[in-house]
C-alpha cells in the first residue's frame, strides 16, 4: 500500500503561505504591543496626576518645583544626588508619596542607562560622566548613581515669570497646561525621542487628564533645532511646552 506524501513543491507552497501570513501579521502585532504600552504609560501618568494633586493639597496648592530651580541639571535629571535635592517628580519619591520607582519609566522606554536600577559603567561619550555617576533610579537598598538619576518623563520646570516657579492647582488654564510628558529632548546619543514612543507623547495636564500628542517621526527633530539645546535652556523649554504640548494642539 502506497502512503500519500507531500511533494517538495507542496511543502514550499505551504511554507510560503505561512511566511506571508507572518509578514502580514507582524506589523499588526507590533502596533498592538505599542498601543498596549501607550495605555500603560497613560495610566501611569494619570497616577502621577493623582499623586501630584495630593502633594498640592498638602502644600497649599503648590506643586513640586521643577529642575530650573537648580539651573544646569537638565530636564532629564530628577535627583541631584550630591546635594540630596529632589527635582520635579522626584519629590514624590523623596517625600514618600510613591514608593515604586519603576513607575518613573514608560514601558516603551529603551534607553540603556536612564533605566530603573542601572548606572553607567564607563565614562559617557560627549557628556563626561565618570563611571557610576549617571543612570536611573536605584532599586531599594541599592546606592545608585553618585551624581544624578534620570527617568523617562519630563516634568515642566518653567512656570512663572522667572521660569522656575512651581505650578499651582488653581491655574485657570489647568485643562490646557501640560505638566508631564514622555521624554522629548534630543541631544547627541545620550538622550532623545528614539528611545520612547516613535510617533508621539503621552502628556499629563494640570487638571489630571492625559492626552496623546501625535507627531510624525520626520518632525521630531523640530523639538530641538540644530544649534540649540533644550537641556538647560528654560526659555526654549517653555516654548516647546506651550507650542507642542499645550491644548488645543
Amino acid at each position: 500500500m502506497t502512503r500519500a506524501a507531500f511533494t517538495l513543491i507542496e511543502l514550499l507552497v505551504v511554507v510560503s503561505i505561512i511566511a506571508l501570513l507572518i509578514a502580514i501579521l507582524l506589523p499588526s502585532l507590533k502596533q498592538a504591543r505599542e498601543q498596549a504600552k501607550r495605555t500603560v504609560c497613560g495610566s501611569g501618568q494619570r497616577q502621577f496626576g493623582v499623586l501630584l494633586f495630593t502633594y498640592g493639597q498638602d502644600n497649599k496648592g503648590i506643586l513640586p518645583p521643577g529642575n530650573a530651580r537648580l539651573g544646569l541639571w537638565g530636564i532629564d535629571s530628577t535627583y541631584h544626588v550630591q546635594s540630596g535635592t529632589p527635582l520635579g517628580l522626584a519629590y514624590l519619591m523623596d517625600l514618600k508619596y510613591m514608593t515604586d520607582a519603576r513607575m518613573f519609566y514608560c514601558p516603551s522606554w529603551k534607553h540603556p542607562l536612564l533605566a530603573y536600577d542601572v548606572i553607567n559603567a564607563a565614562t559617557e561619550p560627549g557628556a563626561g560622566f565618570p563611571p557610576g555617576s549617571y543612570g536611573g533610579w536605584p532599586a531599594p537598598g541599592h546606592a545608585g548613581p553618585t551624581q544624578s538619576r534620570g527617568i523617562s518623563y519630563h516634568y515642566r520646570a518653567t512656570f512663572g515669570k522667572t521660569g522656575n516657579q512651581p505650578a499651582r492647582l488653581t491655574d485657570p488654564d489647568a485643562g490646557m497646561t501640560a505638566l508631564v510628558a514622555d521624554h522629548w529632548v534630543r541631544r547627541e546619543a545620550l538622550y532623545g525621542v528614539d528611545y520612547g514612543h516613535v510617533d508621539g507623547y503621552e502628556t499629563l495636564y494640570l487638571d489630571g487628564h492625559v492626552s496623546w500628542i501625535g507627531i510624525k517621526p520626520e518632525t521630531m527633530e523640530m523639538l530641538e533645532p540644530v544649534g540649540a539645546t533644550t537641556n538647560d535652556n528654560w526659555a526654549f523649554q517653555e516654548i516647546i511646552w506651550k507650542d507642542w504640548f499645550s491644548l488645543p494642539h
